[in-house]
């Protein structure tokens, strides 16, 4: 009897299952929050069958997004966009920096502890250099990276 109940149960439960479900409530909701969120930061997004669209975020209403491009405003139908990228500000390019600046202090410690004497200042400059350039691309691709944020207004992905 057992048996029987756990096969009907799982027989109703994949009838009814969805992988996904689009809710105009958790776009709304979704749109709410990028406009409160993002407004005036660098955005771009990939409208289907058109190039992408890049611009600093002015306003998003129930139908549009509108992007300033230099000195004038385009409006955009946000119905076909998915995701919409926010582009990285400074602060994402100061940690790349400080990482390559722990970078070039490594290279410079490695070329110390490697040559026990005094070590050759060509050297510890090249030592310092690859270590600065490792750290520096280790944190743009890290930390330099656009924020993704979903606007599909799927609940289950």
């Amino acid at each position: 009897m057992l048996k029987i109940f756990f096969i009907v149960s799982l027989s109703v439960v994949g009838l009814f299952a969805k992988n996904s479900v689009v809710n105009q409530d958790v776009r709304s909701l979704q749109l709410k929050n990028l406009k409160q969120d993002f407004v005036g930061k660098v955005i771009h997004f990939g409208r289907p069958g058109s190039e992408v669209v890049r611009g600093t975020l002015v306003d998003i209403t129930e139908n549009d997004i509108i992007l300033s491009t230099g000195d004038k405003q385009i409006v955009y139908n946000h119905k076909k966009v998915e995701h919409v990228y926010v582009e990285p500000g400074f602060g994402g390019l100061s940690i790349a920096g400080g990482i390559a600046l722990i970078g070039a202090g490594a290279g410079y410690a490695i070329s110390v502890i490697a040559i026990k004497d005094d070590p050759k200042r060509v050297v510890a400059i090249l030592c310092s250099g690859a270590g600065s350039g490792i750290g520096f691309w280790f944190g743009m691709s890290s930390f330099y990276r656009p924020l993704k944020v979903d606007v599909s207004g799927r609940l289950i992905e």
